[in-house]
């Protein structure tokens, strides 16, 4: 746990420093890097060796196809979503792992049993926090960075966390699927790859932190786009 969280910090301080550098002119980059490398450490495994595929995982066959479609949807949205959109998405989908986790370490007692088999140490009360946590972004993301509230992006910050919570389980059962602990366990066995994926070196790989960003972002894009038309 303590190397997600170191993880999930060098992320947070990469795109905090991408977002203020220069403007901002390096932020979108970035996502894009970050959603490439995780298509990248889905489809190292899934292409190369298939053979790894736990067999129990028959009902989640077809996962890994869908959180790469995830992936590759978010390259796309970023053409059509804002610098501010993204920080508020980030925001929330931020404090939905840090609720979920919080709330589940001091009050997690009940596990989710449906879901044993895809993250084990989830629990009802983690969830909880994951989902009530987001609503503070609410006052954060203007308070800090000048976000200004628009409709979307309210209606994002209610329904962010069950959003992000539901991004995670794509991305633990994906790693099921595959076989792996951590999704870039395979990109670091080639050289030029493991340049790249070193700051995440035991922390998981990028898709261990990105993937409730990445259904966030679809999220968002989806209300965005269906509130265009009302």
């Amino acid at each position: 746990m303590k190397g997600r969280l170191i993880g999930a910090l060098w992320i947070i301080a990469a795109l905090l420093a991408a977002y203020m550098i220069d403007g901002g002119r390096y932020f979108f980059l970035l996502i894009w890097f970050c959603m490439a490398m995780a298509y990248g450490e889905i489809y190292a495994v899934s292409d190369i060796n298939p053979w790894r595929m736990r067999p129990y995982m028959d009902k989640l066959k077809y996962v890994h196809v869908v959180e790469g479609a995830i992936l590759a949807a978010v390259v796309i949205a970023a053409w059509f979503l804002s610098r501010d959109e993204f920080v508020m998405v980030i925001m929330v989908c931020v404090l939905s792992d840090v609720g979920a986790f919080a709330v589940g370490k001091l009050f997690g007692k009940h596990k989710v049993a449906a879901l044993k088999q895809i993250s084990p140490n989830k629990t009802y009360e983690g969830y909880i926090g994951g989902v009530i946590f987001p609503l503070m972004a609410i006052i954060l993301a203007p308070a800090i960075f000048g976000v200004y509230l628009n409709g979307p992006l309210i209606i994002f910050a209610f329904c962010g966390g069950l959003v992000a919570e539901i991004g995670d389980l794509l991305g633990s059962a994906t790693k099921r699927r595959l076989g792996m602990k951590d999704s870039n366990e395979e990109l670091m066995n080639y050289k030029f790859w493991r340049i790249l994926e070193y700051p995440l070196k035991g922390h998981g790989g990028y898709l261990d932190r990105v993937d409730s960003l990445a259904l966030g972002l679809v999220a968002y894009g989806i209300i965005k786009v269906v509130a265009s038309l009302l």
